[in-house]
């Protein structure tokens, strides 16, 4: 499980981070081996930033396009 969160933090963000933290709070409780933490670690790190980083992109995306969108209405003939 901490290497599919690993991956799935790359792919999907939210959702490795989430897996990350579902095994972390296993191997505390001594349900899965605590041999690979540091994956689930990096999954949680890794998702969370991601995640920072995706939702911090939508409004930068969103104001190039306006802005964008304000030029080319000034040029249209």
């Amino acid at each position: 499980m901490p290497i599919w969160a690993l991956v799935l933090a790359i792919v999907l963000p939210p959702v490795g981070a989430i897996m990350g933290h579902i095994s972390l709070g296993q191997m505390r409780s001594g349900q899965i081996s605590a041999i690979n933490r540091n994956f689930s670690i990096g999954a949680v790190i890794v998702g969370w930033v991601m995640t920072l980083v995706m939702i911090c992109s939508i409004p930068l995306l969103l104001f190039i396009w306006g802005v964008q969108s304000f030029f080319d209405s000034l040029t249209y003939k």
